[in-house]
C-alpha cells in the first residue's frame, strides 16, 4: 500500500501487473502486452464501457458509421450505478462532432449514451438516427405528436418533426454524461 501510494500508481497493478498503471489511463483497444485471447482483467470496482467508431452529429451531416469498438475505457462502476443511476452494460461512448449543441456538448466531445431507451422524456437530450444520420440533439415532445429537435446554439433554428413522421426518427441512447475534449 506505501509503495502504491508513494509511486501513484493503483495497487491493483502492482499486485497482478494487470490493468491500467494509474487510476486516470484508459484501457484501449487489445492491450498488445497481452497474449491473443486471454481475457482482459477488470480491476474490482471499475466497468470498461465500449467506445464505437460512430460520430454523432451535434450538426448536420453526422452518418451512421461502422459501429466496431474502437477502445474500451474504464469507469468507477460505483460512480456509473450511484451518480448516473445507470446499468454499466447499456452504455456506449460515441464521438460528437458540430457546433450546434454547443455550450453544452462541443466539437470533439465524447458522449456516453445508454442505448436502453424505454420512453422519450421531452428536453433530455438524445442521439438519434434520422434515416440514417445520427444526430445529438434536445428533443421536446409536443401536444400535437410532433416532436422538436433543438439545438442548445442559439444559431440553429428548432426543427419540427411531425407527428406523422415521427416514426423515422429512432432514439439510439439518451446522452447520460459527456466530456469536454482538451
Amino acid at each position: 500500500v506505501d509503495l502504491a501510494s508513494a509511486t501513484s500508481v493503483r495497487i491493483e497493478w502492482l499486485v497482478t501487473g494487470t490493468g491500467p498503471m494509474h487510476a486516470s489511463e484508459r484501457i484501449v483497444g487489445q492491450d498488445v502486452a497481452m497474449p491473443p485471447g486471454q481475457a482482459l482483467a477488470v480491476p474490482a470496482g471499475t466497468v470498461l464501457i465500449d467506445r464505437h467508431d460512430a460520430r454523432a452529429a451535434a450538426g448536420r451531416n453526422g452518418v451512421l458509421s461502422d459501429t466496431a469498438v474502437i477502445e474500451r475505457v474504464l469507469f468507477s462502476e460505483a460512480w456509473v450505478r450511484r451518480v448516473l443511476r445507470r446499468n454499466p452494460g447499456n452504455l456506449a461512448l460515441l464521438e460528437a462532432f458540430g457546433d450546434s449543441m454547443e455550450p453544452t456538448i462541443a466539437d470533439g466531445d465524447v458522449i456516453m449514451i445508454d442505448v436502453v431507451v424505454d420512453d422519450l422524456v421531452s428536453g433530455r437530450i438524445y442521439v438519434v438516427d434520422l434515416s440514417g444520420e445520427l444526430l445529438v440533439k434536445r428533443i421536446q415532445r409536443r401536444v400535437n405528436g410532433s416532436l422538436l429537435v433543438l439545438s442548445d446554439n442559439p444559431r440553429y433554428p428548432p426543427e419540427e418533426v411531425s407527428a406523422a413522421d415521427a416514426h423515422h426518427l429512432r432514439l439510439v441512447g439518451e446522452v447520460v454524461w459527456h466530456a469536454h475534449a482538451v
